[in-house]
């Protein structure tokens, strides 16, 4: 198969071709075959339309992607493959800080509820045997909430 393949693209690269289309072109060949076709396709005039898993020759070739996922979706992208990954990056750091910074106001509001003063009446309420427990439980939920604020002010820090 992999001669064939070095036929096949020898034939189309020296066809003088303005497009180049290839879907997995380095399946099949050697690594010394796979090296020499990615400097010959980095010479070539045309353009070059690449499917490929092989994250090296995409790198070295690519100046725009075109990321296909599950569903169908499709996303253009313009830069290459390092660009593209610290894009993902950011844009996942990004969605990770909002998410936390939701999370943070949620439990400082829980936390602003629970520590709020209680009215006259509620206080009175509140001393008697009964209301106890539910005290507790109101501690114990204060308490989780100042350690997940923490546990968020740390993992916050740590990102900066």
């Amino acid at each position: 198969m992999g001669e064939k393949c070095r036929v096949a693209f020898l034939r189309l690269y020296f066809g003088g071709a303005n497009l180049l289309v290839l879907d997995e072109p380095t399946n099949y060949l050697d690594i010394d075959t796979q090296e020499v076709m990615e400097n010959v396709l980095k010479q070539a005039s045309g353009a070059l339309v690449l499917v490929s898993h092989d994250r090296m020759l995409t790198k070295s070739l690519a100046n725009r992607l075109c990321d296909l996922e599950t569903g169908g979706t499709a996303t253009l992208f313009e830069g290459g493959v390092s660009d593209w990954e610290q894009s993902t990056k950011l844009r996942e750091v990004a969605l990770e800080t909002r998410e936390s910074d939701d999370e943070r106001l949620r439990l400082e509001m829980r936390l602003s509820e629970l520590l709020s003063p209680v009215s006259t009446a509620g206080k009175d309420s509140l001393t008697q045997p009964e209301h106890s427990n539910e005290r507790a439980v109101e501690a114990a939920e204060i308490r989780e909430i100042q350690q997940r604020l923490k546990q968020l002010k740390d993992k916050g820090a740590s990102i900066n």
